[in-house]
């Protein structure tokens, strides 16, 4: 388990945003490039799997800190592409 979290954690430390420009407009949008957001989808599924894992224990809050953090980028990235759709 402590490798898998060290993983996660070693992917989300050097993870960016892409800035695109938003169709014919001098707007740019931050995006997570397709391979981010599959890697994060795998990720959240990961660490809800090691939640509910016997072993868990001496990870218990490293293990909730990584549910709510990739929580926190899957509403973000979300929230971005809805942004992008409605213009």
């Amino acid at each position: 388990m402590k490798i898998a979290l060290d993983k996660i954690n070693d992917f989300w430390k050097t993870a960016e945003f892409e800035s695109v420009q938003h169709k014919n407009t001098n707007v740019y949008m931050l995006k997570l490039d397709e391979d981010g957001t599959e890697t994060m989808e795998d990720h959240q599924v990961q660490a809800s799997t090691y939640a509910a894992s016997k072993f868990v224990g001496y990870f218990e809050k490293t293990v909730q800190k990584w549910i709510r953090n990739l929580g926190t980028v899957s509403e973000v990235v979300d929230l971005l592409a809805t942004v992008s759709r409605s213009w």
